[in-house]
């Protein structure tokens, strides 16, 4: 396999292990999609693990940490409902807050990646998009926490009973903000990817307007749930949408680096 067809694969396990993560369908099964994706690009972008564990050491440490605890969670919740302990409330808030941590740490490292690998060595952002590029980490954590928000707010209403129609309903209301949100720092990140293509970074471009095409859809989400049209193709589509655009900008921004630093 050539590096491009690494990179693929290297994408479909991210955006699977967020797409899992999103549907509530368990911290193991997840991992599994995670750990591929570790494993691959360890050994097939050697140098960019290392780039990013040296840049990104801390949030490589949350990230780990908050998938031991989010898989520990639910086991230590029924263990403590099965000894009729108090402990069971605890270790379920414990569970969703690590969930929380863990994509928002992963999110965090696709923007390190925005940071070390977007431009040709030796280039910085300059320009009105310098400061919206320095904040990519955010930017990027902030997208999948949102998108993952979505999705499994989207699947949680799909799959409520009609005698429970209120909480289907304030599912609804809790994805509607969210979208919100996501249509704001979207259209940011797209600025941050514009900033990086003026500096050099050739493939930014797709990325600013992946990036502006998952933020149009939100918006376009946020309305239909707002006329009360969950069934609407915009919502239907967001949980997805928004769980898959900013790892797809991610691999446009950094890919060229990427390619050229494949070890496989």
């Amino acid at each position: 396999m050539n590096g491009v067809a690494w990179g693929l694969a290297l994408a479909v396990l991210l955006v699977g292990w967020l797409l899992v993560e999103g549907a509530g369908q368990g911290r193991w099964r997840g991992g599994v999609w995670l750990l591929a994706a570790v494993g691959l690009l360890v050994g097939a972008f050697g140098q960019v693990a290392a780039v990013l564990w040296g840049a990104g050491r801390p949030l490589v440490v949350v990230l780990a940490v908050a998938w031991v605890l989010g898989a520990a969670a639910p086991w230590m919740s029924r263990r403590a409902t099965a000894r009729r302990g108090t402990g069971r409330t605890a270790w379920d808030a414990t569970g969703r807050a690590a969930g929380s941590v863990l994509v928002a740490a992963f999110g965090g490292l696709l923007g390190v990646a925005w940071w070390e690998l977007a431009l040709p060595h030796g280039r910085d952002v300059t320009g009105p998009g310098a400061v919206v590029f320095a904040a990519a980490p955010l930017l990027l954590a902030g997208l999948c926490v949102l998108g993952v928000r979505v999705h499994g707010g989207l699947r949680r209403a799909a799959r409520l009973p009609a005698t429970r129609s209120d909480d289907a309903e304030q599912a609804r209301r809790q994805v509607g903000a969210s979208l919100g949100l996501f249509t704001v720092v979207a259209g940011l990140g797209a600025l941050a990817a514009l900033g990086a293509f003026g500096s050099g970074a050739a493939g930014a471009v797709l990325g600013a307007v992946l990036l502006l095409l998952a933020a149009v859809w939100a918006l376009a989400a946020l309305f239909d749930l707002d006329r009360q049209a969950p069934g609407a193709a915009t919502v239907r589509a967001a949980g997805v949408l928004t769980t898959v655009l900013p790892v797809a900008a991610t691999a446009a921004v950094v890919g060229p680096q990427l390619l050229a630093n494949a070890s496989l």
